[in-house]
């Protein structure tokens, strides 16, 4: 069995399991798969008895092998958890695992009169980064409001700040209701809470990008916004060298709302990834703004919004080449360049990733069967044999048809 696989535009080695030998009984080989978050993934099994070609044959066999019921069922990530099998991780296969002389004659099962035995194997194909959470304090809090001579620290009706999550929740008790029960374990918060019309914006202190390094960064958002007409939270990465150019793209994420969010969620809250990369060759600066409202327009109520923007756990760390060009670009994912001194740069190059490609349908019920009756001439096999022999079988059968086989 040979499995190979991709995330977005980087391969991973192959996966293989020679010299399978069940001794002549039946075994039931399951896999269970985990996705990456940042881009999807396409898997191909490639089953093979032998292997070699005109001029290497040593791994040329006599023998046969059936294979019955190859079915897919789409579990959740509860049921993958709780799937015992092998473990393997994307950094296995980035070695390249090769499982030899395996015979698989454990946990014997019976459905009807067939005795089988089964072999599990668990592949994620998560990487994960190692971040240290950007710790907030209120006064990295900037505040607009329409409403004149409004102090909103002294116990007003809207609120802005930052916090743990018993500050926060001691804080309002809207701020009470839209962190809940923490599900999600969540430690530190920034938050604006707006029932008169205002904005805010929350400024990171700055952060060092080496050059030709690469930086990651998530955090968590549950947000509603009550003004159509202003602007949702935003999320923008601003360059601070000091000969940044002052007109660059800053934008990572524009009006963000978590409410009709459909991928990244975590419950109520939604996780957003940015990849940021320095291709100069020079060290550069930056800093992440969160914008909640058009700040700067005090006087246009319109330009000003209600509701509230909590952000959750920001944190940062170093990412890979590799990783960055897995990310896709989407809702919840983010990647840019940051130029430093730099307008533009030489020889800059992004990894495109293409469309999201699935290489498995499946129907309603989330589960089928691949079923064929008998064949003996199938376009998917690749056939070497070393003698002109008629004693050569192949094809695809199920047990579903047996009725219909003849067999000698």
């Amino acid at each position: 069995l040979k499995l190979n696989s991709a995330s977005g535009s980087i391969s991973h080695d192959d996966f293989v399991i020679r010299n399978i030998d069940t001794k002549g009984e039946w075994v039931n080989i399951q896999f269970a798969f985990s996705g990456i978050e940042l881009n999807s993934t396409t898997i191909n099994l490639t089953v093979g008895l032998g292997e070699g070609n005109g001029t290497d044959r040593n791994g040329f066999v006599e023998g046969c092998v059936f294979l019955d019921n190859v079915s897919l069922e789409k579990i959740d990530k509860v049921a993958y958890n709780g799937f015992i099998g092998e473990e393997l991780f994307a950094s296995a296969l980035k070695a390249g695992k090769n499982l030899a002389g395996e015979t698989y004659l454990d946990n014997e099962s019976v459905e009807g009169d067939i005795k089988y035995t089964t072999k599990s194997y668990k592949i994620n194909f998560e990487q994960p980064i190692t971040t240290t959470k950007v710790l907030a304090t209120s006064n990295q809090v900037q505040y607009s409001s329409d409403i004149a001579g409004w102090d909103y620290t002294n116990g007003g009706l809207n609120k802005i700040g930052a916090g743990t999550v018993n500050e926060v929740k001691g804080t309002s008790s809207r701020l009470a209701e839209v962190v809940g029960d923490n599900e999600n374990g969540f430690t530190n918060f920034v938050y604006m809470d707006f029932i008169e019309k205002s904005s805010a914006t929350y400024t990171t202190n700055e952060f060092t990008l080496k050059k030709g390094e690469y930086t990651y960064v998530t955090f968590f958002v549950k947000s509603k916004g009550d003004n159509s007409s202003a602007e949702m939270l935003k999320v923008n990465v601003i360059d601070t060298h000091a000969n940044a150019n002052p007109s660059a793209d800053k934008a990572l994420f524009a009006s963000i709302t978590t409410e009709d969010a459909t991928e990244g969620r975590y419950g109520d809250w939604v996780k957003y990834q940015a990849f940021l990369n320095n291709p100069t060759d020079d060290d550069t600066t930056f800093k992440l703004e969160f914008v909640f409202g058009f700040v700067g327009e005090a006087n246009d109520s319109w330009a000003l919004q209600t509701g509230y923007a909590v952000i959750a756990d920001l944190a940062i760390g170093a990412t890979t080449e590799e990783l960055y060009g897995v990310a896709g670009s989407t809702q919840t994912i983010a990647k840019k360049q940051l130029y430093g001194k730099y307008i533009s740069y030489d020889n800059v190059t992004e990894t495109e990733t293409g469309s999201d490609v699935y290489g498995i349908m499946v129907d309603k019920t989330q589960t089928f069967t691949i079923m064929n009756k008998p064949a003996n001439n199938v376009s998917q096999f690749t056939f070497k044999t070393a003698l002109a022999s008629n004693n050569v079988q192949y094809g695809l059968i199920n047990s579903k048809y047996k009725a219909n086989y003849n067999f000698v």
